[in-house]
């Protein structure tokens, strides 16, 4: 009777050795998916992040150079009531379009 009961300790041993390795297994795999799965969720925060960054420069760049054409324009109409001629207020009707085309951009 001993030979009996000891092939049942190695089999149960055996089975809990396997139940072992099978659970360390499933958790390794587990980890590596909630890992994958936050890197890629980090990862996309980050673009969207930089997407909002590039945009606001971009904005930022834009009402300069509306600035800088409504600067224009305003100089040209003081030298064109000072002055009266046609070729003093030239630079002020050529900047006109591009800040209002920039305007409309960022406005709408």
């Amino acid at each position: 009777m001993q030979p009996a009961s000891t092939d049942r300790d190695d089999a149960a041993m055996r089975f809990s050795f396997d139940s072992q390795v099978i659970t360390a297994f499933v958790s390794a795999a587990l980890a590596v998916v909630v890992l994958t799965a936050m890197t890629w969720s980090v990862a996309d925060e980050a673009s969207r992040a930089g997407e909002s960054v590039a945009h606001s420069h971009e904005v930022l760049n834009g009402l300069a150079r509306i600035r800088g054409d409504t600067l224009q324009i305003e100089l040209s109409s003081q030298n064109f009531r000072l002055s009266a001629t046609r070729p003093s207020c030239r630079n002020g009707i050529r900047a006109l379009p591009a800040a209002s085309c920039c305007w409309r951009r960022f406005a709408g």
